[in-house]
């Protein structure tokens, strides 16, 4: 799965949980559209205040680049969100 290292993405996925972390930013826990795979990624709380009391199943819009693949979960950097209309 090394091949999808550095590939810029963006997909509609679900928010499957939100958590704090020391550093200023919030760990998210996604699915695509709902489904497998886990998409991960961490952003920064300031950006996107709103993730820490969004509901579970709520969609967004998530661009950046695959940092790592393993099974059925990508991990994501440079993650970017937008509302889904």
């Amino acid at each position: 799965m090394q091949e999808y290292v550095g590939l810029q993405v963006h997909w509609l996925v679900s928010l499957h949980s939100a958590h704090r972390r020391d550093q200023g930013t919030a760990r998210l826990m996604l699915l695509d559209r709902g489904n497998y795979p886990w998409v991960n990624c961490e952003v920064p709380i300031g950006d996107y205040p709103e993730l820490l009391i969004a509901s579970v199943g709520t969609n967004f819009w998530i661009a950046g680049k695959i940092k790592k693949v393993e099974g059925a979960t990508i991990e994501l950097e440079e993650a970017r969100l937008t509302p889904a209309e």
